[in-house]
């Protein structure tokens, strides 16, 4: 009877030791470091909530799985200026000397509103634009490049709704688009 049972005390000890030895998998890769730059040229009143929504997209996406470092020597010699129209050469030159992998560029451009007046409500609709661009930095190409836009739609009986929660709502939206691309396209 003893000799059947000989392996319990083996299973306890594993199962002690195997959370002792600490190799997740994100831990045990080797991480590649990640510039990215957010581009706000929407120039609304409401610029700092639309940031928030965006810098919280892009942590989630980036945190844990990359290195981020610092951006700050190249955001600011893009503030305000779109890299929509540059090719791939001038972003390279711009990043020249980083120590990054790879670069993500995210450019929130203007909102465009669209307001319906009925008899009994009011419609409001709002576009949110971004432009997206996944470049790898060691093989000078471009992963992903593209602009994409969403429509928030409200509505209200009162006659009055807010641009900035119709501009949330669809920059919410916009950011689960561009935060699901970036997974899906950037390499770890």
């Amino acid at each position: 009877m003893k000799a059947k049972f000989w392996f319990i005390p083996f299973l306890l000890l594993i199962t002690i030791l195997m959370p002792c030895k600490n190799t997740s998998i994100a831990s045990a890769r080797k991480k590649s470091a990640v510039i990215s730059i957010y581009n706000n040229l929407s120039d609304s009143t409401y610029d700092k909530d639309l940031d928030k929504v965006v810098q919280k997209e892009l942590q989630k996406r980036l945190e844990g799985l990359y290195i981020e470092l610092d951006n700050q020597p190249y955001a600011s010699l893009i503030k305000k200026e779109s890299l929509s129209n540059k090719n791939l050469s001038d972003v390279l030159t711009l990043l020249q000397g980083s120590q990054a992998n790879y670069f993500v560029y995210l450019e929130l451009l203007p909102f465009k509103k669209h307001g319906i007046n009925y008899v009994a409500h009011f419609d409001k609709n709002m576009t949110a634009s971004v432009f997206l661009w996944l470049v790898d930095l060691n093989q000078s190409k471009t992963i992903y490049r593209d602009h994409f836009s969403l429509v928030g739609k409200d509505s209200s009986p009162d006659w009055y709704i807010g641009n900035k929660s119709v501009a949330l709502k669809a920059l919410d939206g916009i950011m689960f688009k561009a935060g699901e691309i970036i997974s899906a396209k950037l390499p770890l």
